[in-house]
């Protein structure tokens, strides 16, 4: 059975989250991403519309995946994207993004004492398989 997760990383990791996408698009690669690639400041008009669509997605899958670069611990979408996914009770999984081997954690990933894994496409898919 295809699993779905959603995808939140920093704005500044948008190139190398894209190539992301090219997994599900494999037939052997059993996981299905969601993401809400437009961001705009959480203050903005049209925030609370994103927010809405990000819910509903949320609830379409059962993982969250926090794609980790050096700038994702002080995103304010990340933040509310895996608030938002704790209230859901999806499983928060953390991963380096490829390149990067330390950087800092979002706070409720800390919080929630989440392991961060070392970029590995093959383990991601078990880590959402097992959600």
């Amino acid at each position: 059975m295809l699993k779905r997760a959603f995808l939140t990383f920093a704005e500044s990791d948008s190139k190398r989250v894209q190539r992301l996408g090219l997994l599900s698009d494999s037939p052997v690669y059993a996981v299905e991403f969601y993401e809400e690639g437009l961001r705009v400041d959480l203050r903005d008009r049209y925030a609370e519309h994103i927010k809405k669509v990000v819910q509903r997605k949320l609830e379409a899958t059962s993982a969250t995946v926090c794609l980790i670069g050096e700038d994702t611990h002080a995103s304010a979408w990340v933040l509310w994207d895996l608030d938002s996914s704790a209230r859901q009770n999806n499983k928060l999984i953390a991963m380096y993004l490829k390149g990067t081997t330390e950087a800092p954690l979002p706070e409720l990933l800390k919080q929630a004492n989440t392991y961060c894994w070392q970029w590995d496409p093959r383990q991601l898919e078990i880590l959402i398989s097992s959600a």
